[in-house]
């Protein structure tokens, strides 16, 4: 019973949008609770405590919170809308046009699309980081005359 709920919980992490490194963080956690459950199995003199044992562990396994979204990525989407959000306001204080400007910052949203989509295909934390990086570069290499 144990190794079932700790397979389901692990399913559910695999299922997740979290980078590798979450999902590996989040798994040594249900692997500590699936030890500390089959430890006081084992030391259970009586079958009440066995039950008791277990019924604890299923409950301490599946409390284990898998977020619905990855902090990492989250992060790195939040230093992109930054990075739009001062390319934007440089794009306001020019003298361009209004059409000029409405251009230009068409062509951010574009860059902070693209850098979000990176970010939501990365798997590790490293290409999240990578796909920020791109991303702030992007937006930052879009000149404003």
């Amino acid at each position: 019973a144990i190794d079932k709920a700790a397979k389901t919980k692990d399913a559910a992490i695999d299922a997740s949008n979290l980078t590798a490194e979450e999902k590996a963080d989040l798994k040594k956690q249900v692997a500590g609770e699936v030890q500390t459950a089959k430890a006081a199995i084992d030391a259970a003199t009586k079958d009440a405590d066995v039950k008791t044992a277990q019924t604890n562990g299923e409950k301490a396994i599946n409390s284990v919170n898998v977020p619905d979204t990855s902090v990492t990525k989250d992060a790195a989407k939040n230093a992109i809308d930054q990075a739009a959000k001062t390319k934007d306001a440089a794009i306001d204080a020019s003298n361009l046009t209004a059409e000029e400007k409405d251009t230009l910052k068409k062509t951010v949203a574009g860059e902070v699309q693209t850098a979000k989509a990176a970010i939501d295909a990365a798997t590790k934390d490293t290409d999240v980081k990578t796909a920020q990086t791109d991303g702030e570069k992007a937006i930052n290499n879009i000149n404003v005359p």
